[in-house]
């Protein structure tokens, strides 16, 4: 506990970091470029890729700039591209995201099993439960016959986004771009 403590208080220093709120802006704006690749199939089950720059900026900044920055990016991405309304049950379900990631994974050595675990949680919790209860209040019972096509999207979408992560921060690493977390 004293680890995750520490850490917890180490990511909170991020936000002082002009250098590091600089690089989240970026990494946020990547993930919103992202999202434009989105593939909507219906106004309830979509299939994006935004989830690796915000995996990104759970691992270089932690459990608390992260659900800063899912806060920001879900609002942003809502003005930039507004789909139907507003609606802040996402915006809590980016917040818990960014904080699973950045729990999970900030100064953690980087590894695939500890990227797929971070991912299937936040697969479970959030895109599983949360998202399917919001949007259960916003469309009503027929969202409930998606559940079983949306469980299995996430999932293997977990496992993309882990393996599409991993090469990303391994790139990054090898290129001398971001430090090596021990």
């Amino acid at each position: 506990m004293n680890d995750f403590r520490q850490r917890f208080l180490e990511s909170r220093e991020e936000l002082k970091k002009i250098r590091s709120l600089t690089l989240c802006a970026m990494l946020a704006a990547i993930g919103m470029a992202l999202s434009y690749f989105t593939i909507r199939i219906s106004p309830s089950f979509q299939i994006g890729f935004s989830g690796i720059a915000n995996m990104m900026i759970g691992y270089l900044f932690g459990p608390v700039m992260a659900p800063c920055a899912g806060i920001v990016t879900d609002v942003l991405n809502y003005i930039a591209n507004p789909n139907g309304g507003f609606y802040p049950g996402f915006t809590l379900t980016a917040i818990v995201a960014g904080f699973i990631r950045g729990a999970m994974t900030y100064r953690k050595p980087l590894n695939i099993r500890r990227l797929i675990l971070s991912e299937l949680i936040v697969a479970v919790v959030c895109s599983i439960c949360m998202n399917t209860l919001w949007l259960y209040q916003m469309y009503g019972a027929s969202v409930l016959a998606g559940v079983p096509a949306r469980v299995i999207t996430a999932v293997v979408l977990a496992f993309i986004n882990a393996f599409l992560g991993e090469a990303v921060l391994k790139g990054l690493t090898r290129a001398g771009v971001m430090p090596q977390n021990k």
